[in-house]
């Protein structure tokens, strides 16, 4: 099982968060990564505070580690803060990732990650190849700026039995 430390994401380090993680485990990681741009709708677009249908820059992730599948990882980008750091909208972010370019900005980040577990569904069940009895760890995680602006949402999905999820208060 690969422990999962919330301190790795804003750790100063050129390998940070997932990369961060599994370079700790000594496991390899494979992240294959698509960029897209889509209007946002329903909650997303609320929660981000951008009229429904804004056009932004959604980063998906399919995350794995020795050739295991671990993770999935959709982020959904203020459009500001895309504008203000066009590499986000880039495949390759660069060392320390989207974090690292959000704080070379000027950003001091803070985050909150709402989690929560749900039974998993045939699509899930297929995805990260479980059976139905192994639940999937939904974390819905909020990144904010120095103004306390959301500068992006991830939606992480990731299979119970692989990863514990460590967060130190």
């Amino acid at each position: 099982m690969i422990e999962r430390t919330a301190s790795n994401r804003m750790a100063a380090r050129d390998q940070r968060g997932f990369y961060g993680d599994l370079e700790d485990a000594g496991v390899q990681p494979d992240v294959e990564t698509k960029v897209r741009r889509s209007e946002l709708n329903g909650p997303i677009a609320d929660r981000l505070g951008v009229p429904q249908g804004t056009e932004t820059v959604v980063r998906s992730r399919r995350m794995s580690g020795d050739g295991q599948l671990l993770q999935t990882a959709v982020t959904y980008l203020h459009p500001a803060v895309v504008d203000q750091v066009p590499q986000l909208a880039e495949l390759n972010t660069g060392a320390g990732g989207m974090y690292a370019r959000m704080e070379e900005a000027g950003h001091k980040l803070r985050q909150q990650d709402r989690v929560s577990a749900r039974v998993a569904d045939a699509e899930w069940q297929e995805l990260f190849g479980i059976s139905s009895d192994v639940a999937v760890v939904v974390i819905e995680r909020i990144t904010r700026g120095t103004d306390d602006q959301v500068l992006e949402i991830t939606e992480i999905a990731a299979p119970a039995d692989r990863q514990v999820f460590v967060y130190d208060l």
